[in-house]
């Protein structure tokens, strides 16, 4: 796979496999091509040259950028998320509601992420009066809210404190055993050591190993 923007080349000969239920950590100094990585996979931007493989609903491989049609859900945390002057509510009841999730239990698990995250008090205040870590909870929990097979996050540990970061980490142990798959950037290595499965070194937009810790 290959991504170019303009004459840059963010991108070259990209290429690597993930299997269900995997938490691939994506390793690499600022500009390596890690975010672009994650964009391509969450079908935020399309590739120059290649594809970007994902089985489907119907348990086939799926070129992800040319149909849209049975695609697994897939939930997307930005590097620095910003949101709407909304509530906690607001947000995450219309996340849910667009990603189709139940809407019979949609109250139900607002309340319990909220809860998880130590955010249920600040249901219904607005997200302008939120620190920086709180906001990085919430975009946490807009990737997650409607239960995604696939769940990608770059730089999720970004403005939180050691106690937040513990949750994230547990739930996305949660998340794995119920076999989800997982893809997350970060800079923090010992942070991914901790938790992932296997490591894709980046380095000026080539893969230079790939493999379990």
């Amino acid at each position: 796979m290959e991504k170019k923007y303009g004459n840059f080349t963010a991108l070259s000969d990209f290429n690597f496999s993930v299997q269900k239920g995997e938490i691939i950590g994506l390793v690499g100094p600022n500009g390596a091509g890690k975010t672009t990585t994650l964009k391509l996979i969450a079908r935020l931007i399309r590739p120059t040259s290649g594809e970007v493989l994902i089985q489907n609903l119907n348990g086939e491989m799926q070129n992800i950028h040319k149909k849209s049609r049975n695609l697994i859900e897939m939930g997307y945390l930005v590097d620095i998320p910003n949101f709407y002057n909304t509530t906690p509510y607001i947000l995450l009841k219309h996340v849910a509601n667009i990603r189709n999730y139940p809407k019979v239990k949609v109250k139900s698990r607002i309340d319990e992420l909220l809860k998880k995250f130590n955010l249920y008090q600040w249901k219904y205040k607005k997200i302008k009066n939120f620190s920086k870590g709180m906001i990085q909870k919430i975009g946490f929990l807009v990737a997650i809210i409607h239960e995604p097979e696939l769940i990608i996050i770059d730089e999720p540990q970004t403005g939180l404190d050691p106690g937040a970061r513990i949750k994230i980490r547990e739930y996305l142990r949660l998340l794995k055993n119920e076999n989800k798959t997982i893809l997350i950037s970060s800079h923090l290595l010992y942070e991914l050591r901790e938790l992932c499965d296997k490591m894709a070194l980046i380095n000026q937009g080539k893969l230079i190993g790939f493999d379990t810790l």
